[in-house]
């Protein structure tokens, strides 16, 4: 449409040189050089009006649409140019969802026996009884937490690195002939496998039973509590 607004202007333009020219009585070529320029001048006015009005319809920020973002949505931002960097670049950036900060877990209550060690063992060798008998009697207790204290009888380590866990016997005090206290550390291992045979030490354990033969207190999960 452009292009034909032009092409008509030219016309014209030399329409109008034409006329100017046609106009004098007396055919010169002079005359016809005049009427040329002033329909050239004519056509080279048009024009640049034309252009200016071209240029005030036109809008100097274009506007794009711009989609809804989700969260996760990527988006663009120009980067800060000067005259060594060069032309702006378009740096793309995903919006990174907030951390939701880790819910804390929960903090059980500790639940301790009743039962002393001694009075545990003693079920443990009922006399007149099965083992499934005597498990029956310590039921009650399994799972509940005892505080001992004692002297190192043993420590051994020998399924630190395999499972885990180093087993510490405890003398309490009670009747020589039967086992100490077994516990096993699971934590802490280190300074475990460092206790000398005769040190005194403090120890919360969960009871988990009386051991294979019915003849020890078996406490998991020992903490040091010196």
């Amino acid at each position: 449409m452009r292009r034909l607004w032009e092409i008509l202007l030219v016309l014209l333009g030399v329409a109008l040189s034409f006329y100017i020219s046609e106009s004098i009585p007396r055919a010169t070529i002079q005359r016809d050089a005049g009427a040329a320029v002033i329909g050239l001048v004519v056509c080279i006015a048009l024009v640049v009006l034309w252009e200016r009005n071209e240029l005030a319809l036109r809008s100097p920020i274009i506007r794009k649409e711009t989609p809804s973002h989700s969260p996760n949505t990527t988006y663009s931002r120009p980067e800060r140019t000067d005259s060594t960097t060069g032309p702006a670049r378009t740096v793309h950036q995903e919006r990174v969802p907030e951390k939701v900060p880790d819910a804390k877990p929960e903090k059980v209550e500790r639940v301790y026996s009743d039962a002393t060690p001694a009075e545990l063992l003693a079920l443990g060798t009922t006399p007149g009884l099965t083992s499934a008998e005597r498990a029956r009697l310590l039921e009650p207790h399994v799972g509940k937490w005892l505080r001992i204290e004692g002297v190192v009888d043993d420590v051994n380590a020998d399924y630190k690195v395999q499972a885990g866990f180093v087993q510490v016997a405890i003398d309490v005090g009670i009747d020589p002939a039967k086992s100490p206290i077994l516990t096993f550390f699971r934590s802490d291992l280190d300074r475990v496998t460092a206790l000398r045979k005769g040190a005194r030490i403090r120890v919360e354990g969960k009871f988990s039973g009386s051991g294979p033969m019915g003849n020890a207190v078996v406490l998991d999960e020992c903490e040091l509590l010196n």
